[in-house]
């Protein structure tokens, strides 16, 4: 992986948690219609909950995305309110994609040459 990383073909690796197991059962994908001179403003106020695992920034109507995961319903709904009131969005500009059904998926790329050597990947 160091080979890798230091030839900047591999930027990191992380964890993806289960998050039920964590007691988180609420999530969802939220998108706002900020002006482009909030932007960043308005990203640091999102930034700010731990709730919120990452945004990012579209070339959209909807110019800022992101997650947002909880305990609760209650509690997601909760810090979505305080984000519409720190930074002054009004609801109607808040697009709410919560999560109906989760599902599992695995996908795997081999990163290494094929040696030949059967569910080895080649990285063996």
């Amino acid at each position: 992986m160091q080979r890798l990383q230091d030839t900047g073909i591999l930027r990191g690796v992380s964890p993806v948690l289960e998050s039920r197991h964590l007691g988180i059962t609420a999530a969802t994908l939220v998108a706002l219609r900020v002006p482009d001179s909030r932007i960043h403003e308005v990203a640091r106020i999102i930034n700010g909950y731990p709730e919120v695992s990452h945004n990012y920034r579209r070339d959209h109507a909807y110019s800022i995305w992101f997650t947002l995961a909880a305990a609760s319903g209650d509690r997601m709904g909760e810090v979505l309110n305080e984000i519409l009131e720190r930074t002054g969005i009004p609801e109607t500009d808040l697009l709410d994609l919560p999560t109906r059904q989760r599902y599992k998926i695995d996908v795997r790329f081999s990163c290494c040459p094929d040696d030949g050597k059967e569910g080895t990947h080649g990285c063996d």
